[in-house]
C-alpha cells in the first residue's frame, strides 16, 4: 500500500473515531429530562427588557446553550408577510436572518428559529435580546419587535444549558432540533463534527 493511501486510511479512522465518541455522547445526552427552562417575553413591540433573575440564577454557571424560539402565530405566511414588509422597508438599516423557502410549504410548528450561544450567559443574554429587537440592529437576528404582529405578542424560548462535558455534540443537538422543528428563520447548524476535539 502507498505511504499516500495509508494517510487517507488513518485520516478516514480519525474521523471514525470521533465520531464514534460523538454518538457516545449523544446516547447519554438526555436534555428533555434534565432540561429544559421555560420563559416567555411579553410584548416585543414595546421593547420591554425581560426579566432575567430567575433565569440567570438557574443558567448562570452554564457557558454553550442551544435555544428553540416559537411563536402563538399559526399562520406562517403572515409570519413571512410581516418579515419580507419589514426586510424590505429596512433593508439598509438591518441586518435580518434568513428565510427558509422550502420549509414555509411544509407544517408549520410554531418554532421560528433554532439557535445556540458558546461564550457565556452574557453573551447569550444579548443574543437572545437581538432576536427580540432591544439591540443590534447590524447583527443578524430576528429582531423581532419591530414586525412582530398582533399587538401583544408572545415569544417563548426553550433553552437547553449545554455542560462543558457535553460540548462536543452542541452543534449536532441545534442541527436535530432544527431539523424536526424546521424553523422559519436562520441557517441550520455549522457541521463540525472534524473540527471540535472529543
Amino acid at each position: 500500500m502507498k505511504s499516500e493511501d495509508t494517510d487517507i486510511k488513518n485520516a478516514i479512522d480519525c474521523q471514525k473515531d470521533r465520531l464514534k465518541a460523538k454518538v457516545k455522547l449523544l446516547d447519554n445526552f438526555n436534555p428533555t429530562s434534565d432540561y429544559p427552562f421555560k420563559f416567555t417575553l411579553a410584548k416585543p413591540e414595546n421593547t420591554q427588557e425581560p426579566d432575567w433573575s430567575e433565569f440567570a440564577a438557574k443558567l448562570s454557571s452554564f457557558k454553550q446553550f442551544v435555544y428553540v424560539i416559537r411563536t402563538e402565530e399559526t399562520d406562517a405566511e403572515a409570519l413571512y408577510g410581516m418579515f419580507n414588509k419589514f426586510k424590505k422597508k429596512e433593508k439598509d438599516a438591518f441586518r435580518l436572518s434568513s428565510t427558509n423557502e422550502k420549509i414555509r410549504k411544509k407544517k408549520f410548528k410554531q418554532v421560528i428559529y433554532v439557535g445556540t450561544s458558546s461564550r457565556g450567559m452574557g453573551s447569550f443574554k444579548d443574543r437572545l435580546r437581538e432576536h427580540l429587537g432591544i439591540i443590534g440592529p447590524k447583527v443578524y437576528s430576528l429582531q423581532l419587535a419591530h414586525w412582530l404582529q398582533p399587538c401583544p405578542a408572545k415569544i417563548h424560548v426553550e433553552v437547553f444549558p449545554i455542560e462543558d462535558s457535553k460540548k462536543g455534540i452542541l452543534y449536532d443537538f441545534e442541527n436535530a432540533l432544527w431539523d424536526f422543528y424546521e424553523p422559519l428563520f436562520g441557517k441550520k447548524g455549522v457541521n463540525v463534527s472534524s473540527s471540535v476535539g472529543i
